[in-house]
């Protein structure tokens, strides 16, 4: 009778400090100020194991949710900190630093699909310096915030294209190069993943355009010059000569011109 008298106070002791928790050491009900090493379950399925202090989980432990997720790693005053490894059931994974239960620091996250990100966090999102690799063979090394491509990096292509410059919301803003497989290459203003601005097109030909862009097109006053060093210098509109020009030789012979859609006009 004696024992269970006793039996109840200290689980009715225990309820009244965490009553949605049953915590054990070595498989006895423990008290509020257990330290070491135990087990903790939750009435919604939630379980911990490893380490306790002052009845905390402090130190290093597993935390597995209902749902399948898990976390394994350092805990701070019930907390994650340190170093961890969070898994979840769709597949992905993280493994880095945790400050205040958030990823910040150094990590490595990775998808089902085979893409993976390493480098800055901060709470919980890529934000800083890091490199994304998708599982296709394209890759970004540069500034991250908030999960997106912003500000400046080098995103290489599987296919050999090449792209270093300004991002902003994970699209090519600002100034940058461009450079395909082929040996084609822009070098200028970009706005919403466009050649918008100015910039100079150089072809593998030895042609070059200097000029206005406007939805990856000349579009405005430019300059074409070809591998000769001959040159048309004057208006484009959607990637055709358009309007007033004037056509001058490398010999340096001019010849004012009037183009339409491209074609040159009688006078």
């Amino acid at each position: 009778m004696k024992k269970s008298l006793f039996a109840c106070c200290v689980l009715l002791a225990l309820q009244s400090v965490q009553a949605e928790t049953l915590i054990l050491a070595n498989g006895e009900p423990m008290s509020a100020d257990y330290s070491g090493m135990g087990t903790a379950t939750w009435d919604n399925g939630d379980a911990y194991e490893g380490q306790f202090e002052l009845g905390k989980r402090h130190g290093t432990g597993t935390y597995t949710w209902k749902n399948g997720d898990q976390y394994q790693g350092d805990y701070n005053n019930s907390i994650r900190e340190g170093k961890g490894s969070y898994s979840w059931t769709d597949g992905k994974r993280y493994e880095g630093d945790w400050q205040q239960g958030e990823r910040t620091g150094k990590g490595i996250y990775t998808w089902p699909n085979g893409n993976r990100y390493e480098g800055d966090f901060k709470a919980d999102n890529r934000t800083g310096q890091g490199t994304l690799k998708w599982h296709n063979g394209d890759e970004y090394t540069g500034d991250f915030v908030n999960d997106e491509r912003t500000g400046t990096g080098v995103y290489q292509w599987q296919n050999g294209d090449r792209y270093e410059g300004g991002y902003v919301q994970g699209k090519r803003h600002g100034q940058g190069v461009y450079s395909w497989k082929s040996g084609n290459r822009y070098e200028g203003a970009w706005e919403n993943n466009q050649r918008q601005g100015q910039g100079t097109y150089t072809w593998t030909t030895g042609e070059t355009y200097q000029g206005e862009f406007l939805n990856n097109q000349r579009h405005g006053q430019g300059v074409m010059t070809s591998a000769y060093g001959d040159r048309y210098e004057g208006g484009f509109a959607h990637d055709k000569r358009e309007g007033e020009g004037v056509l001058i030789w490398s010999n340096g012979t001019r010849h004012p011109v009037f183009f339409r859609q491209g074609v040159r006009q009688p006078k």
